[in-house]
């Protein structure tokens, strides 16, 4: 559960960093409001898998691009807002599927998990041109 729940606001970022050790289909982080599943709102993270889960129109999946290397920390900054807007959230899940095979292979682990709200930059609207000389 997230301590005092989590709204997302328009700078709301999710952070943390996921070691893979052993791959299965779909690795993956989500939020929730409730303890319920159901799949008629994405609200999961793919962050690594042999089975593609980040097609758009999937059900459980928001699109994220996944770059992993085996027993290499990969850090992740996810903007949520991207995602979601307003929403409430009381969970935090994690997804280890492998229903196609050996249901008892597969390590992950994520840690340094911060829920945070990032300042907005003094240069969103400001316009920039370069040029480059060969």
């Amino acid at each position: 559960e997230i301590p005092g729940g989590l709204t997302i606001g328009d700078n709301s970022v999710l952070s943390f960093d996921f070691l893979l050790e052993e791959i299965t289909e779909i690795h993956g982080i989500c939020i929730d409001e409730n303890l319920q599943h159901t799949s008629d709102f994405p609200r999961c993270f793919p962050l690594a898998g042999t089975q593609d889960a980040s097609k758009e129109g999937d059900l459980l999946y928001r699109g994220t691009e996944q770059t992993y290397s085996i027993n290499e920390v990969q850090k992740y900054v996810i903007r949520l807002s991207e995602f979601f807007h307003g929403e409430d959230f009381k969970y935090l899940a994690f997804i280890q599927d492998n229903d196609s095979s050996d249901r008892t292979t597969g390590v992950s682990t994520y840690s340094n998990i911060e829920f945070t709200e990032i300042a907005q930059s003094c240069l969103k609207d400001e316009n920039f041109e370069f040029s480059f000389d060969e």
